[in-house]
């Protein structure tokens, strides 16, 4: 057992031995613990294996004795006759019993054979060894922990998409609305799935997000029809309360607009008849509803009773209620049809934009990390994009900011012209115009910026990844003059210098604020507050 038990451990130190080598080479999380566990694996098998599985025999035991006393087997052989009664067995049992009876007791004691303190002594220089590797710093220790923070990350984006399955189910939506939304969060967990890094699980959900705008996009822009068309419903003076009612999108007040029209129609005249019939063709050239069937079936009806009315006001006295009524009730229908489907579309709608709200919140504090660390960022993660939008509860795209920088040029102090001006000034403190402002002198037109200042100024790209034609003019700050325009006073904008101090600022307090919104793990909150140590002005 002591044999097994020793090979046990000596194959536990070599598994142990190769993963901390392996943590050393590959950053590897946790292969400290690891390493450990396999080298009490390796030992604790072999003790088990040897207590269950390897019994020692009495055979086996006679040999170890008469090896010991030197008695040339005359254990064993009593040992294999103990069975047998005859004279000269029992004569050889009693010798051998003598025998081991007058060997001294003391020279039984077990003692470690050379093969044994070989294996000890190895035992003892992997444990020395393993020791070592597990105790010394890593390198590759930090970078183990980022891989590892944003696989647990990663896996938390899946819990948070197989949620937004479920509140799918629970919205209870008809197939063709839920759909859509249903096979973007497939196509996301797939993504996510495959993902091995945070920022491919940002694209994934990125792409995600932007199909989910898009579906509720669409479905407030039909909704935006839908109102145009009730509120011109709401206009025609005997259709009021039937619009207010689609307005509402509410089923009984529907019901209720649907049962007063028709007891109005008993008491109209042919000529008012013949009114709302030309209200009602009017509306159905308008008529709006989810999906172009069911619109086109409004259409139809709306059609067909404005045309039935218009006969019947023609006819005066001798038209048929029946019909009408037949029509009315056909168009009821009909209307409740488009009003369910209006319901639907808005439920449909409200449920992509939040879960594109929800996948915002969830990948802004990951995105902000990320650029802390250097890793670019599309513009949807940037400050003021899709996600931000979404993360506020805005919905719809962020309206681009209005730029009309004619060019940039070198950095030169504060501008100390007065008046206003749109732009951005050239090099040499030149602008284009009369603008007043910080950094450069600003204004549209032909015309120089004056003023003198520090150079210690920072040009803002015109996209995320840096790219911009931002050019550094290294010659001394000069006034001068010349043909101004006037125009209104211009924020900085995209390719404009402007104080590193400021900028610094700025950047470090949205994300000490992005941070308060979103927490990240405390392993990720120290890279961002690293990076910010690392690029703080001097003073």
């Amino acid at each position: 057992m002591i044999e097994t038990g020793i090979y046990g451990l000596l194959i536990g130190l070599g598994a142990g031995i190769l993963l901390a080598v392996a943590g050393r080479i590959w950053p590897i999380a946790s292969y400290r613990p690891a390493a450990a566990a396999a080298v009490l694996a390796g030992a604790l098998v072999a003790m088990l294996y040897a207590i269950l599985a390897q019994r020692v025999s009495a055979a086996e035991a006679a040999k170890v004795i008469d090896h010991a006393a030197g008695t040339e087997d005359s254990v064993l052989t009593a040992v294999r006759y103990a069975g047998e009664d005859s004279p000269v067995v029992r004569i050889q049992r009693e010798d051998a019993i003598a025998q081991v009876m007058a060997f001294p007791s003391s020279r039984l004691k077990w003692k470690p054979a050379q093969w044994m303190r070989r294996n000890l002594w190895a035992a003892g220089t992997g444990a020395a060894l393993l020791t070592a590797l597990i105790l010394f710093p890593n390198p590759l220790d930090e970078e183990a922990a980022r891989r590892q923070g944003e696989a647990n990350w990663i896996q938390e984006q899946k819990v948070v998409t197989e949620s937004l399955k479920r509140q799918l189910e629970e919205s209870k939506l008809p197939e063709e609305k839920g759909k859509p939304v249903e096979e973007t969060l497939s196509k996301l967990d797939e993504g996510l799935e495959q993902s091995d890094t945070a920022q491919e699980a940002l694209q994934k959900m990125e792409q995600a997000m932007k199909e989910l705008e898009k579906q509720s996009s669409a479905a407030r822009r039909l909704e935006t029809k839908a109102e145009e068309w009730t509120k011109a419903v709401q206009e025609k003076p005997m259709l009021k309360e039937l619009g207010e009612s689609l307005r509402k999108q509410s089923s009984e007040e529907l019901k209720v607009s649907m049962e007063q029209l028709k007891s109005q129609l008993q008491k109209l005249t042919p000529e008012q008849k013949a009114e709302l019939a030309k209200a009602l063709e009017e509306l159905s050239a308008a008529a709006v509803s989810p999906g172009d069937e069911t619109a086109k079936k409004l259409q139809e009806e709306l059609k067909k009773t404005a045309q039935t009315m218009q006969r019947q006001a023609a006819e005066g006295s001798e038209d048929d209620p029946a019909e009408l009524e037949e029509q009315l009730a056909k168009l009821d229908a009909q209307l409740q049809e488009t009003l369910r489907q209006l319901q639907h579309n808005t439920a449909a709608g409200a449920l992509a934009s939040a879960q594109a709200g929800q996948l915002a919140q969830q990948g802004l504090p990951m995105s902000l990390a990320l650029s802390s660390q250097g890793v670019p960022q599309s513009a949807a993660w940037s400050k003021g994009g899709l996600a931000s939008a979404l993360a506020a509860g805005k919905q719809g795209h962020p309206s681009p900011e209005a730029s009309n920088a004619g060019g940039a040029g070198a950095p030169s102090g504060s501008s100390a012209g007065s008046g206003p001006g749109t732009g951005t000034g050239g090099s040499g403190g030149s602008g284009n115009g009369n603008g007043s402002g910080g950094s450069a002198g600003a204004g549209r037109g032909s015309g120089a910026g004056t003023g003198s200042g520090g150079r210690g100024l920072i040009a803002t790209p015109r996209t995320m990844q840096g790219s911009g034609n931002v050019q550094s003019d290294q010659g001394p700050v000069k006034s001068g003059g010349g043909e101004l325009e006037k125009g209104g006073p211009s924020p900085v904008v995209d390719g404009v210098s402007r104080p590193y101090e400021e900028v610094f600022t700025q950047y470090e307090t949205e994300a000490k604020s992005a941070l308060e919104r979103y927490p990240l793990p405390q392993n990720m909150q120290n890279l961002v507050r690293d990076y910010f140590t690392e690029i703080q002005p001097e003073s």
